[in-house]
């Protein structure tokens, strides 16, 4: 957990950021390359957005640099966070989210439907 503050003040990421599904981009606003049914989706999962880019919407500063620091040292540019705080996936730009975004779309859809089975 890195230490940002943005607009809903200053602290851990989580609870500035709020937890659950986490959409992380290092710069630009990640929804920017969503289109309508993808935005849809993680709204009904109750997805939240952040970027590292404080002058972006919903953007924060890395007071740490520890968010920083990990996406470079895993070569991302977007990542999203499962509620139990794994990973889910990364992206090396924010151009290749919304193949990641399908990606966990599918992924849940399956496992629902075994679930149900």
């Amino acid at each position: 957990q890195g230490t940002v503050a943005g607009p809903a003040g200053e602290g851990r990421f989580d609870d500035v950021v709020g937890r659950g599904f986490v959409v992380i981009a290092k710069e630009a606003d990640p929804r920017s390359v969503l289109d309508d049914d993808q935005l849809a989706f993680l709204e009904r999962l109750g997805a939240h957005f952040a970027t590292l880019d404080p002058h972006v919407r919903d953007g924060v500063r890395d007071l740490d640099g520890r968010l920083t620091r990990w996406l470079d040292d895993h070569g991302a540019g977007v990542v999203i966070v499962r509620p139990d705080y794994y990973v889910f996936g990364a992206v090396g730009s924010t151009g290749d989210l919304p193949a990641l975004i399908d990606d966990l779309r599918q992924q849940l859809t399956t496992s629902q439907e075994v679930t149900h089975a």
